[in-house]
This record gives C-alpha cells, sequence and structure tokens, in this order.
C-alpha cells in the first residue's frame, strides 16, 4: 500500500482545505448515522432473537400437550368402541315395548289356558 503523503495536504490552496475537511466531516457524520443505526438494529434484533426463542419453548410445550391429547384421544376411542359394542348387545326402547307387549300376551293367555284347565 502507498503511504498517503501528508505534505500534499499542506501544500493544498486554502480553499481546496475547506472543501477536503467539510467533506471529511460530512463522511464522518454519515459514518456515524451509520453506526447509530447498526447498533439500533442490533438491539431490536436481540429482541427479535428473545421473542422467538419464546416462541420456540411454546411451541415445544404445545407439541408436547398435542400429543398427550392424541394419546388420550385414542383411549378415548377404543372406549367408545367398547361402549358400542356393549350397546349393539342391549335392547332399545322399540324392541323392548314390542317384547313387554308380547309377554302380557302370553301371560293373559297362559292364564286363560290354565284356568279353563283347571275347570
Amino acid at each position: 500500500m502507498k503511504k498517503r503523503d501528508k505534505t500534499k495536504y499542506k501544500k493544498l490552496p486554502e480553499e481546496k482545505k475547506q472543501y477536503v475537511e467539510v467533506l471529511i466531516e460530512d463522511m464522518n457524520h454519515k459514518f456515524d448515522v451509520l453506526i447509530e443505526g447498526h447498533t439500533v438494529h442490533s438491539g431490536e434484533f436481540k429482541k427479535i432473537h428473545a421473542t422467538l426463542d419464546s416462541h420456540t419453548k411454546t411451541l415445544a410445550s404445545h407439541s408436547e400437550m398435542i400429543g398427550s391429547m392424541l394419546t388420550d384421544i385414542e383411549v378415548i376411542k377404543e372406549d367408545l368402541n367398547i361402549i358400542k359394542g356393549d350397546l349393539k348387545q342391549k335392547v332399545d326402547r322399540s324392541e323392548f315395548s314390542t317384547l313387554e307387549r308380547r309377554v302380557l300376551l302370553l301371560e293373559k293367555h297362559a292364564r286363560g289356558g290354565t284356568l279353563a284347565a283347571h275347570r
């Protein structure tokens, strides 16, 4: 790399010196703004990162809960199948009413026949 010759800067006319100083000052200001923006964004990125960490933990917790719920649902399904099987073996109300009427008729008929046999 070539070293800059400071003597050239000293040899510049006063007007050009002022112009260069203004340019340098402007560049320094722009660097300051850039650094400040970087600092602000860095802080915002840290906040976003913390939020993402929190969401990741929540998601993991929810995934665990969903897994537990799926297991519970499988148990419930098995229980429902057992209950369905038990219900299929039982008589419903209309069938029960029909059977009850038939039994009453048979009892009446049996009483009538028994009474006729004893006479």
